[in-house]
Protein backbone atom coordinates (compact mmCIF):
# COMPACT_ATOMS: atom_id res chain seq x y z
CA UNK A 1 0.00 0.00 0.00
CA UNK A 2 1.60 3.41 -0.83
CA UNK A 3 1.99 6.62 1.80
CA UNK A 4 -0.93 8.35 -0.30
CA UNK A 5 -3.79 5.78 0.65
CA UNK A 6 -2.60 5.90 4.60
CA UNK A 7 -4.82 9.24 5.44
CA UNK A 8 -7.15 10.67 3.34
CA UNK A 9 -5.72 14.30 2.41
CA UNK A 10 -7.49 17.37 1.86
CA UNK A 11 -7.38 19.49 -1.19
CA UNK A 12 -5.72 22.06 0.82
CA UNK A 13 -2.58 19.04 1.63
CA UNK A 14 -3.02 18.07 -1.98
CA UNK A 15 -2.38 21.68 -3.15
CA UNK A 16 1.49 21.23 -1.35
CA UNK A 17 2.22 18.18 -3.44
CA UNK A 18 4.48 18.13 -5.91
CA UNK A 19 3.30 16.35 -9.57
CA UNK A 20 5.36 13.09 -9.08
CA UNK A 21 3.88 12.92 -5.43
CA UNK A 22 0.08 13.60 -6.60
CA UNK A 23 0.41 10.59 -9.34
CA UNK A 24 1.92 8.53 -6.82
CA UNK A 25 -1.20 8.82 -5.15
CA UNK A 26 -3.53 8.24 -8.02
CA UNK A 27 -1.35 5.09 -8.85
CA UNK A 28 -1.98 4.02 -5.09
CA UNK A 29 -5.75 4.47 -5.61
CA UNK A 30 -6.66 3.12 -9.39
CA UNK A 31 -6.04 -0.23 -8.77
CA UNK A 32 -6.68 -3.37 -11.62
CA UNK A 33 -8.17 -2.89 -14.40
CA UNK A 34 -9.03 -6.20 -16.42
CA UNK A 35 -9.06 -6.17 -20.56
CA UNK A 36 -12.49 -6.66 -21.12
CA UNK A 37 -12.63 -4.95 -24.90
CA UNK A 38 -12.71 -7.36 -27.41
CA UNK A 39 -10.70 -6.82 -30.79
CA UNK A 40 -12.38 -8.62 -33.44
CA UNK A 41 -11.75 -9.51 -37.31
CA UNK A 42 -15.57 -10.49 -38.30
CA UNK A 43 -16.80 -13.00 -35.81
CA UNK A 44 -13.16 -13.76 -34.77
CA UNK A 45 -11.91 -12.38 -31.38
CA UNK A 46 -8.32 -11.41 -31.92
CA UNK A 47 -7.19 -9.76 -28.56
CA UNK A 48 -8.25 -8.07 -25.83
CA UNK A 49 -7.41 -4.44 -24.85
CA UNK A 50 -8.20 -2.21 -21.72
CA UNK A 51 -11.46 -0.38 -22.75
CA UNK A 52 -10.33 3.05 -22.85
CA UNK A 53 -13.62 3.74 -21.72
CA UNK A 54 -13.03 1.94 -18.60
CA UNK A 55 -10.02 3.56 -17.83
CA UNK A 56 -11.57 6.77 -18.42
CA UNK A 57 -14.19 6.43 -15.83
CA UNK A 58 -11.49 5.23 -13.53
CA UNK A 59 -8.96 7.49 -13.60
CA UNK A 60 -10.86 10.60 -14.32
CA UNK A 61 -12.05 11.48 -10.92
CA UNK A 62 -8.80 10.84 -9.17
CA UNK A 63 -7.46 13.49 -12.07
CA UNK A 64 -9.39 15.76 -10.94
CA UNK A 65 -9.01 15.24 -7.01
CA UNK A 66 -5.75 15.00 -7.09
CA UNK A 67 -5.49 18.39 -9.54
CA UNK A 68 -3.58 16.93 -12.37
CA UNK A 69 -4.11 17.31 -15.96
CA UNK A 70 -2.62 14.92 -18.54
CA UNK A 71 -1.66 16.95 -22.20
CA UNK A 72 -1.30 14.66 -25.05
CA UNK A 73 0.47 16.24 -28.34
CA UNK A 74 1.55 14.03 -31.22
CA UNK A 75 5.21 14.96 -32.03
CA UNK A 76 5.50 12.48 -35.33
CA UNK A 77 3.10 11.09 -37.55
CA UNK A 78 3.38 8.79 -40.39
CA UNK A 79 0.73 7.20 -42.49
CA UNK A 80 1.35 4.37 -45.21
CA UNK A 81 -1.05 2.32 -47.77
CA UNK A 82 -0.46 -1.47 -47.05
CA UNK A 83 -1.64 -4.02 -49.23
CA UNK A 84 -2.03 -7.05 -47.86
CA UNK A 85 -2.09 -10.09 -49.85
CA UNK A 86 -5.44 -12.71 -50.30
CA UNK A 87 -5.20 -15.79 -48.56
CA UNK A 88 -7.20 -17.97 -50.62
CA UNK A 89 -7.23 -18.19 -54.34
CA UNK A 90 -10.65 -16.42 -54.52
CA UNK A 91 -10.04 -13.71 -52.39
CA UNK A 92 -8.35 -10.29 -54.03
CA UNK A 93 -6.03 -8.65 -52.33
CA UNK A 94 -7.19 -5.84 -50.27
CA UNK A 95 -5.61 -2.42 -49.06
CA UNK A 96 -5.27 -0.55 -45.76
CA UNK A 97 -3.91 2.49 -44.04
CA UNK A 98 -0.78 1.98 -41.64
CA UNK A 99 -0.20 4.97 -39.07
CA UNK A 100 2.70 5.29 -36.99
CA UNK A 101 2.90 8.16 -34.11
CA UNK A 102 5.06 9.19 -31.72
CA UNK A 103 2.95 10.88 -28.17
CA UNK A 104 3.82 12.86 -25.71
CA UNK A 105 2.28 12.98 -22.41
CA UNK A 106 2.27 15.08 -20.02
CA UNK A 107 1.37 15.11 -16.60
CA UNK A 108 1.28 18.85 -15.30
CA UNK A 109 0.53 19.90 -11.87
CA UNK A 110 -2.59 22.52 -12.59
CA UNK A 111 -1.40 24.37 -9.15
CA UNK A 112 1.81 24.89 -10.76
CA UNK A 113 2.09 24.17 -14.23
CA UNK A 114 6.17 24.32 -14.25
CA UNK A 115 5.95 21.26 -12.21
CA UNK A 116 5.45 18.85 -14.79
CA UNK A 117 6.92 15.67 -16.20
CA UNK A 118 6.66 13.58 -19.86
CA UNK A 119 6.41 10.65 -21.18
CA UNK A 120 7.19 9.56 -25.15
CA UNK A 121 4.76 6.48 -26.13
CA UNK A 122 4.84 5.06 -29.91
CA UNK A 123 1.75 3.96 -31.37
CA UNK A 124 0.20 1.89 -34.52
CA UNK A 125 -3.24 1.29 -36.14
CA UNK A 126 -4.66 0.45 -39.43
CA UNK A 127 -7.79 0.40 -40.80
CA UNK A 128 -9.18 -0.08 -44.24
CA UNK A 129 -11.52 3.28 -44.09
CA UNK A 130 -9.99 6.59 -41.77
CA UNK A 131 -9.46 5.61 -38.55
CA UNK A 132 -5.88 4.60 -38.46
CA UNK A 133 -4.79 7.74 -37.01
CA UNK A 134 -6.86 7.90 -34.15
CA UNK A 135 -6.58 4.08 -33.40
CA UNK A 136 -2.27 4.67 -33.15
CA UNK A 137 -3.14 7.82 -30.85
CA UNK A 138 -5.51 6.04 -28.73
CA UNK A 139 -3.66 2.93 -28.41
CA UNK A 140 -0.75 5.03 -27.43
CA UNK A 141 -2.98 7.46 -25.59
CA UNK A 142 -4.02 4.09 -23.24
CA UNK A 143 -0.78 2.25 -23.30
CA UNK A 144 1.03 5.16 -21.75
CA UNK A 145 -1.16 5.69 -18.90
CA UNK A 146 -1.26 2.47 -17.73
CA UNK A 147 2.30 2.24 -18.31
CA UNK A 148 2.89 5.31 -16.26
CA UNK A 149 0.41 3.89 -13.40
CA UNK A 150 1.43 0.45 -13.51
CA UNK A 151 -2.01 -0.76 -14.09
CA UNK A 152 -2.52 -4.20 -12.98
CA UNK A 153 -4.82 -5.81 -15.98
CA UNK A 154 -4.34 -9.36 -14.62
CA UNK A 155 -2.89 -11.05 -18.01
CA UNK A 156 0.31 -12.04 -19.88
CA UNK A 157 2.63 -8.84 -21.54
CA UNK A 158 2.94 -9.06 -24.95
CA UNK A 159 6.50 -10.20 -24.83
CA UNK A 160 4.74 -13.17 -22.85
CA UNK A 161 2.48 -14.15 -25.46
CA UNK A 162 3.84 -12.95 -28.99
CA UNK A 163 0.86 -10.36 -29.74
CA UNK A 164 -0.01 -6.89 -29.36
CA UNK A 165 -2.05 -7.46 -26.44
CA UNK A 166 -3.29 -10.83 -24.44
CA UNK A 167 -4.95 -13.61 -26.82
CA UNK A 168 -8.55 -14.11 -25.77
CA UNK A 169 -10.15 -17.20 -23.83
CA UNK A 170 -10.21 -20.29 -25.32
CA UNK A 171 -13.63 -21.35 -24.27
CA UNK A 172 -16.84 -18.95 -24.29
CA UNK A 173 -17.40 -19.64 -20.70
CA UNK A 174 -14.15 -18.01 -19.34
CA UNK A 175 -15.29 -14.79 -19.25
CA UNK A 176 -13.66 -11.50 -17.12
CA UNK A 177 -15.00 -11.27 -14.28
CA UNK A 178 -17.07 -7.73 -13.41
CA UNK A 179 -14.96 -5.89 -11.15
CA UNK A 180 -14.89 -2.49 -9.79
CA UNK A 181 -12.63 -0.06 -11.75
CA UNK A 182 -11.92 1.58 -8.92
CA UNK A 183 -11.57 -0.26 -5.70
CA UNK A 184 -10.77 1.62 -3.16
CA UNK A 185 -7.80 0.77 -0.94
CA UNK A 186 -7.74 -0.97 2.27
CA UNK A 187 -7.47 1.14 4.98
CA UNK A 188 -4.79 0.53 7.70
CA UNK A 189 -6.00 -0.72 11.08
CA UNK A 190 -4.26 2.01 13.37
CA UNK A 191 -2.66 5.33 12.58
CA UNK A 192 0.83 5.78 14.38
CA UNK A 193 1.04 6.70 17.35
CA UNK A 194 3.17 8.77 19.50
CA UNK A 195 4.27 7.90 23.49
CA UNK A 196 1.49 8.17 25.79
CA UNK A 197 -1.24 6.46 23.09
CA UNK A 198 -1.43 10.21 21.14
CA UNK A 199 -2.31 9.53 17.57
CA UNK A 200 0.43 11.18 15.34
CA UNK A 201 -0.01 12.19 11.81
CA UNK A 202 1.01 10.12 8.81
CA UNK A 203 4.07 10.40 6.79
CA UNK A 204 2.01 12.30 3.97
CA UNK A 205 0.90 14.62 6.18
CA UNK A 206 4.60 15.14 7.81
CA UNK A 207 6.00 15.34 4.21
CA UNK A 208 3.14 17.98 3.29
CA UNK A 209 3.85 19.96 6.63
CA UNK A 210 7.75 20.03 5.80
CA UNK A 211 6.62 21.50 2.34
CA UNK A 212 4.20 24.17 3.71
CA UNK A 213 6.78 25.37 6.04
CA UNK A 214 9.21 25.39 2.63
CA UNK A 215 6.99 27.37 0.95
CA UNK A 216 6.58 29.96 3.69
CA UNK A 217 10.54 30.31 2.78
CA UNK A 218 11.26 29.07 6.35
CA UNK A 219 14.70 27.54 7.23
CA UNK A 220 14.58 23.95 9.16
CA UNK A 221 16.10 25.22 12.01
CA UNK A 222 13.23 27.67 12.35
CA UNK A 223 10.80 24.96 12.30
CA UNK A 224 12.44 22.53 14.76
CA UNK A 225 12.87 25.75 17.41
CA UNK A 226 9.04 26.36 16.78
CA UNK A 227 8.19 22.90 17.35
CA UNK A 228 10.53 22.20 20.57
CA UNK A 229 8.06 25.00 22.00
CA UNK A 230 5.68 23.03 21.40
CA UNK A 231 7.13 20.22 22.97
CA UNK A 232 7.49 18.24 19.76
CA UNK A 233 10.53 16.33 18.79
CA UNK A 234 9.83 16.31 15.29
CA UNK A 235 7.89 16.88 12.53
CA UNK A 236 7.03 13.07 12.40
CA UNK A 237 6.20 13.37 15.75
CA UNK A 238 3.33 15.99 15.32
CA UNK A 239 0.13 14.96 16.94
CA UNK A 240 -2.63 14.56 14.77
CA UNK A 241 -5.22 17.01 16.58
CA UNK A 242 -2.55 19.67 16.33
CA UNK A 243 -1.76 19.40 12.76
CA UNK A 244 -4.16 22.51 11.80
CA UNK A 245 -3.10 24.56 14.89
CA UNK A 246 0.38 23.95 13.89
CA UNK A 247 0.32 24.66 10.29
CA UNK A 248 -1.12 27.94 11.68
CA UNK A 249 1.42 28.68 13.78
CA UNK A 250 3.64 28.76 11.04
CA UNK A 251 2.03 31.39 9.67
CA UNK A 252 2.11 33.69 12.66
CA UNK A 253 5.89 32.50 12.98
CA UNK A 254 6.48 33.99 9.28
CA UNK A 255 4.38 37.14 9.88
CA UNK A 256 1.66 36.21 7.53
Amino acid sequence: MSEASEAELTQEEIKLLNIYQRVHCILGAIGAIPKTKEIKKGSVVLYRVVDSAVLDAALTPLLVKYRVLIEPSVLSLETSRVTKKAQYENQKDTEENHATVNLQIKWVNIDDPKDNFVGHWPGFGNDSGDKAIGKAITYSFRFGRCKTLNVSTGDAEPEETGQGDDPPAKTTTNKPANKPANKPANKPANKPAAPGGIKIISKVKAKAFSNFAKNLNLEDAQVIEFLEKNSIKSVEEIPDAKFEQLREGLKHLKGN
